[in-house]
């Protein structure tokens, strides 16, 4: 591979392996704790593993930045994990001195998935040898951090894979079809239906939702998932700061948006609360009813009506307050011309097509299919609004987040929101 890439805005500074792995192990004192983390080294092994076949073996191309960052990010992991090996051989030798039990049978598995994983990195131009770009003027050289890409693991996967396909794909549809064909997808399905009690842990390392925009040829994820001992882990908060970091300002076009969107995401959310406290005086089960995903159409298009008309206050023998301010039907981001969907990013489901939560389906408004309302976008199935699991997400949590900010900044323009001749009830939302 070539040489390290010269520190830019494509790359941000996350811990090193010292502090993100191996550390973190050492400092554990409970085994069971110590095996998770092994668990989902393993597992994201695994995923990074199959992600590589389908790199390696599809049309190379030496200097496309998505497999050139895509490598970088598989060398950071392969080296994380092996420093993990490596200390937990330590940790456990220790413990049976100490007659307490770790999971060696882990450990060798990890170990015998790096070097297939080894193998596999090398026929992608990875040398597994060589140090990756630490950040400029550290505190120290032991604390140095390694810079890696701001893009997320799947975001360069499909991008490439998108880019090789070449007039293959035409629409999200065949883009779809494109990406199902792969040993990552394949994998996650295969395996999900023989353990689908361990799903939460099989698709570490991949991203719960994965956004696309097709005229932009924008591929944007949510958070990749980390679970059990590593929610509130040192790398997931690395990771946590990376992601923030893709919404700040980093080149001269690009348009410094963090405040807007937790404005308006406190409006949805405040209005979204206060509508379901409404609902749920008149209809006890409601908020039961929404979260299982059997609201009717007609209670949807009551809720969203709601969402956006104060006459709805009426009904409520509480005065309206901040949380009580109905949406201006104007807010959001007005993507109308581009195509957009979102698709499961892990699981047992991957790369099916899925509906936004209730913050998106307010703010970022894609051309969507969705009932009595066509798109040619090639895809089996349309967004069923009353379908939407019942969440109304933090701001930048969600893939349509950062595909927003991407297709904005790609466009150098700001959207002043909808066309005020769409302003009635059937519009994006319903």
């Amino acid at each position: 591979m070539a040489a390290n890439p010269p520190l830019d805005p494509r790359y941000f500074a996350i811990g090193n392996y010292e502090a993100n792995w191996a550390g973190p192990y050492r400092a554990t004192t409970a085994a069971t704790q110590q095996d998770l983390l092994i668990i989902q080294a393993l597992s994201a092994a695994r995923n990074y593993y199959w992600m590589t076949v389908d790199m390696a073996s599809s049309t190379v191309d030496a200097s496309s930045e998505a497999r050139i960052d895509f490598g970088i990010w598989m060398l950071y992991y392969y080296q994380a994990f092996t420093a993990l090996v490596k200390n937990g051989a330590n940790a456990a030798s220790e413990k049976k001195k100490r007659k307490t039990s770790i999971h060696e049978s882990l450990l060798r598995l990890l170990n015998g998935q790096l070097v297939t994983f080894r193998s596999m990195l090398g026929l992608l131009g990875v040398d597994v040898t060589r140090e990756l770009t630490k950040e400029a003027m550290p505190s120290s050289d032991k604390e140095a951090r390694l810079m890696v890409p701001r893009a997320q693991p799947l975001e360069l996967f499909v991008s490439y894979l998108w880019n090789n396909a070449g007039n293959e794909v035409t629409n999200l549809g065949t883009l779809q079809a494109v990406l199902r064909q792969t040993q990552t997808v394949d994998r996650q399905h295969r395996v999900i239906q023989l353990q689908p009690a361990a799903e939460d842990e099989l698709k570490t390392g991949l991203p719960n939702v994965l956004f696309v925009c097709y005229e932009d040829r924008i591929a944007a994820c949510s958070i990749d998932h980390w679970s059990l001992v590593l929610r509130k882990s040192q790398h997931r908060n690395a990771l946590r700061a990376g992601r923030d970091a893709r919404f700040a300002l980093q080149q001269p076009n690009e348009v410094d948006e963090i405040d807007t969107l937790k404005e308006w995401q406190a409006k949805i959310w405040d209005r979204w609360n206060f509508v379901t406290d409404r609902f749920v005086l008149s209809n006890a089960n409601f908020r039961k009813d929404a979260e299982a995903l059997k609201l009717t159409q007609a209670q949807y298009n009551d809720f969203v009506r709601a969402m956006y008309h104060a006459d709805a206050d009426a009904q409520l023998n509480l005065p309206s307050s901040n949380g009580g301010t109905p949406l201006d039907p104007t807010q959001g981001f007005n993507h109308l011309g581009e195509t957009g969907r979102a698709f499961s990013g892990a699981g047992g489901d991957m790369l099916a097509e899925m509906s936004r939560c209730w913050k998106c389906r307010f703010l970022h408004h894609y051309r969507i299919a969705r009932p009595n309302h066509a798109v040619d976008d090639g895809l089996e199935r349309v967004e069923e609004p009353n379908q939407t699991e019942w969440a109304c997400n933090q701001e930048r949590d969600c893939a349509e987040d950062l595909a927003h900010h991407r297709c904005r900044t790609l466009r150098n323009s700001v959207p002043s929101g909808q066309d005020p001749q769409q302003q009635r009830f059937d519009f994006l939302p319903y």
